[in-house]
């Protein structure tokens, strides 16, 4: 009979032991991760990017037609329904600061001879951007008109063309109105000018009164 002469341990029936990863696979396997990481954030940066284009004029819009809502609102309670004292608003905010005296002795003159009723049922139907250099010079004109013109008339104040050379004519707006006033329905435009950033109202006209 042969004897087995191989000293090796005998066979224990263990599970083999499964063998650690080499160092160079990890080091893989984590900058494979680390650029999934990397194009994530450049689509989240895009897609941010995308929406600020997007918001941030329209947040623009909607201040500026804001302001332009309220000069109108702000007129209106003054000259027409006398829900406003005319001392009691600062002109400066719609108005240029320059002439700031000039448009509170207007504003004075111009609602002592107003004839004040209820305004009932005040709503903004529709805010219209003028925009185009065919009309600048044309908003540059209305706003002479007004200051040489009415604001010069009612305040007692010489208002002259040089007198306005500083002033800076940017955005216009036509806003238009829907309210009951001495029982009769009106609808009416109002043209809002922005000058050295103030939104005044620089004229109105009446599209429906009945």
């Amino acid at each position: 009979m042969d004897i087995n002469t191989n000293n090796s341990a005998p066979n224990s029936g263990a599970a083999p032991q499964p063998q650690e990863a080499p160092a160079q696979d990890s080091q893989k396997k984590g900058l494979g991760n680390l650029k999934l990481d990397s194009k994530m954030i450049a689509i989240i940066a895009v897609v941010a990017v995308v929406v600020l284009v997007i918001l941030i004029p329209a947040i623009a819009r909607g201040a500026a037609e804001g302001k332009a809502k309220k000069a109108v609102k702000t007129y209106v309670q003054v000259f027409l329904s006398g829900d406003k004292k005319d001392n009691d608003v600062k002109w400066r905010k719609f108005y240029p600061k320059d002439l700031e005296r000039e448009v509170e002795d207007w504003a004075e003159e111009y609602a002592d001879r107003m004839s004040f009723e209820d305004v009932e049922h005040y709503k903004v139907l529709n805010v219209t951007k003028i925009s185009g250099k065919d009309v600048d010079k044309i908003l540059e004109e209305k706003v002479e008109s007004f200051f040489t013109g009415e604001v010069s008339s009612y305040s007692g104040d010489e208002i002259e063309k040089r007198d306005l050379r500083d002033l800076k004519v940017s955005k216009a707006y036509l806003v238009t109105t829907k309210f009951e006033y001495d029982g009769d329905v009106v609808v009416e435009d109002w043209l809002v000018i922005k000058v050295s950033g103030r939104y005044g109202v620089y004229g109105s006209w009446d599209i429906l009164y009945e």
